[in-house]
């Protein structure tokens, strides 16, 4: 109810506004544990796109959420979260490029890089400079 009251009063003063969740990775599982209906809400209309924090070192396992994910999502777009440095990962930078490279064979929207601080400025964002985010 929050998020439809939220998304039904943004859109009345901003019709053009997009509208997103982060949100848990497993909707299944997540729906009932801590109330996020994500399915759902991307059903409903009520999100533009989702953003699911998919914070994982394994790219088979990142991968199997990006392929579930979308199917939950629908026709609202998927923006996932790729947790560079999360209280369950470290990325390596070559890590972080395959996971942008996964996300990217899916056709999602974009991705979202958390969380952005020193090791990240100074590892990370310099080499997705060099290949995967180069203009």
């Amino acid at each position: 109810a929050l998020v439809q009251m939220v998304s039904e009063r943004a859109r009345a003063v901003r019709p053009r506004l997009k509208i997103s969740a982060a949100v848990l990775n497993n909707w299944a599982v997540y729906r009932d544990f801590v109330g996020q209906d994500w399915k759902l809400w991307c059903e409903r209309g009520w999100l533009d796109f989702v953003c699911p924090m998919n914070y994982t070192e394994s790219e088979a396992g990142y991968e199997n959420w990006i392929r579930q994910q979308k199917q939950w999502a629908g026709p609202a777009g998927l923006v996932p979260g790729i947790g560079i440095t999360s209280s369950h990962t470290t990325l390596a930078p070559d890590a972080t490029v395959r996971q942008i490279e996964i996300t990217r064979r899916y056709e999602t929207q974009g991705f979202i890089l958390f969380n952005f601080g020193e090791r990240e400025a100074k590892e990370i964002i310099p080499t997705l400079g060099l290949g995967p985010t180069k203009r």
